[in-house]
């Protein structure tokens, strides 16, 4: 049997056409949308900044790039996808060498903030329940702390994912960062807050619409969401407020109620434990705070409960 293979594709002209195909083929592996509109829009903004970076000046406008960049979650962010880039074009025979050859991730802490129960409180007194982006708002902050879900893996989801009766959702593989099925479960109160949501979407959209998209029918980008947070969040005083705060502030609740690290970490869909640790170490705090203030040896014998045994 003959077979003609076809010759191997010319390698892009221009910096849109190489990141239009970059994005094709990653999305042909699978990869979450979310992820490639993280990809597209960091792709996107860089070309925008430096037209010179199509040719010989690529590294250089990198570096610039990348040197702009204050924290390092948003320096790694923009490494990891200029170097996912270059590795497409070299595979697509437009590059013969590795242009961010010896670049390197920086350290980055793991960010976890607290949030207290009545700042939680007074975020979710903000929305206007009535409206639909007031009943949207509630749902989400509701539903991200109820869950632990990460914010991309929320915006996802579809009307077929939730079952209200059971109180549970389904995160399909496709839009989950692990690529696994993942089942959560919530509270009625934040059962009755998607019920709302629900009522007030208008009659015309299809299944197919996210259950937290935009008043237009849209889905919503995290990085949108996280602004609208922001915005909710200075109105109660809050100075800093992002959409994996709340998944954050959940995790810490959860384990804050007695819940259990293991269970904990498939929950958030964490691929080990030391991933969950991060919270564990803030909830052993609380746990020392509180034994400092109650400890048996301290009402014995005075002071902090520090003492060491005498002889």
């Amino acid at each position: 049997m003959n077979c003609l293979l076809a010759e191997k594709a010319a390698p892009p002209a221009t910096a849109e056409e190489a990141v239009a195909r970059f994005l094709r083929e990653r999305r042909a592996r699978g990869l979450a949308e979310a992820t490639l509109r993280n990809n597209e829009m960091t792709l996107r903004t860089f070309f925008e900044r430096y037209p010179q970076a199509w040719g010989p000046r690529f590294r250089e406008c990198a570096l610039e790039h990348l040197a702009e960049a204050r924290c390092p979650a948003t320096y790694n962010a923009r490494l990891k996808a200029l170097s996912l880039f270059v590795g497409e074009l070299r595979r697509m025979g437009a590059l013969d060498c590795d242009l961010l050859e010896g670049l390197r991730y920086r350290h980055e802490e793991p960010r976890v903030v607290e949030l207290s129960r009545e700042a939680l409180r007074r975020l979710l007194d903000v929305p206007d329940r009535r409206t639909y982006q007031g009943a949207l708002d509630c749902a989400l902050v509701l539903l991200q702390l109820d869950c632990t879900i990460r914010p991309g893996e929320a915006l996802a989801l579809r009307r077929q994912d939730i079952d209200l009766t059971e109180h549970s959702l389904l995160i399909r593989p496709a839009t989950a960062k692990t690529r696994r099925w993942r089942k959560l479960f919530f509270s009625a109160a934040t059962g009755e807050a998607l019920r709302a949501l629900l009522s007030l979407r208008p009659k015309g959209w299809s299944d197919q619409v996210p259950v937290f998209a935009s008043r237009k029918g849209t889905p919503l980008m995290t990085s949108v969401w996280s602004r609208h947070l922001r915005r909710m969040g200075r109105r109660i005083g809050l100075p800093r407020l992002s959409a994996y705060d709340l998944r954050h502030a959940g995790a810490l609740e959860f384990l804050r109620a007695g819940g259990d690290a293991l269970l904990l970490q498939q929950q958030m869909g964490h691929s080990t434990l030391a991933m969950t640790r991060h919270y564990l170490a803030l909830s052993d705090e609380d746990l020392r705070r509180a034994h400092r203030l109650a400890s048996p040896v301290a009402a014995l014998l005075g002071g902090s409960g520090d003492h060491a045994a005498k002889p």
